[in-house]
């Protein structure tokens, strides 16, 4: 229908790279993290959950998206235990 929703939570965990155990930032328990697929002129939701230690920001490459509130301003920090709904 021209929009996906989707909940990511962001996590920190022991994953396997290259045959070496680390710990890295993964979205729904995964490394990495989901893949989105989308069509031109699709909406994206994401009800994005911080269980991190830390702050953090979820913010897209190569995507049209709005410079307002938290669309995909860099600067601002979800905090620890925090969500937001990001359009």
């Amino acid at each position: 229908n021209g929009v996906l929703e989707v909940d990511m939570t962001a996590t920190i965990t022991s994953v396997d790279v290259a045959g070496r155990t680390v710990r890295a930032m993964v979205y729904n328990d995964s490394f990495p993290g989901p893949t989105l697929r989308m069509r031109p002129g699709d909406t994206l939701k994401i009800n994005l959950v911080s269980e991190l230690d830390s702050g953090t920001n979820l913010h897209a490459h190569g995507f049209h998206t709005t410079p307002d509130g938290f669309g995909d301003n860099v600067l601002i920090e979800m905090q620890p235990g925090e969500t937001r709904n990001i359009v």
